[in-house]
């Protein structure tokens, strides 16, 4: 039996994405990931500036945006309204006051829908 290479699976994963990626630029397709999170930990710190790597490596735009309980939902409905951004993250744990479900509420029902069919439709 064959053992599994993890760092073999990781870097076959991310050039399958990164061709994708190449594929929706060629289509004048530009994606742009918004990951909003709330929390000052040093571990959330790293784990959002490995996605911001990870984003440029593969060639995404990736915006990262704090937020707080004042500001949460209207920052949220702008990313879900601009029409740049074709994902969003939501980073857990919220530790501010910003509740998980009121914040994914926030995200229209149909955003990921309506990305992955301008997608294709293109």
């Amino acid at each position: 039996m064959k053992s599994l290479n993890g760092r073999e699976l990781v870097g076959y994963i991310k050039e399958r994405q990164a061709k994708q990626v190449r594929s929706l630029r060629g289509r004048k397709i530009l994606p742009k990931l918004a990951i909003f999170y709330d929390n000052d930990s040093p571990v959330i710190a790293k784990y959002m500036s490995l996605k911001q790597k990870y984003g440029d490596d593969i060639g995404i735009a990736v915006e990262v945006q704090k937020i707080n309980s004042e500001n949460a939902e209207q920052l949220l409905k702008a990313a879900a309204r601009d029409a740049a951004t074709t994902g969003i993250i939501v980073q857990l744990p919220l530790v501010t006051g910003v509740t998980s479900p009121s914040t994914t509420v926030t995200i229209p029902v149909g955003f990921t829908a309506s990305v992955r069919e301008k997608y294709q439709s293109e």
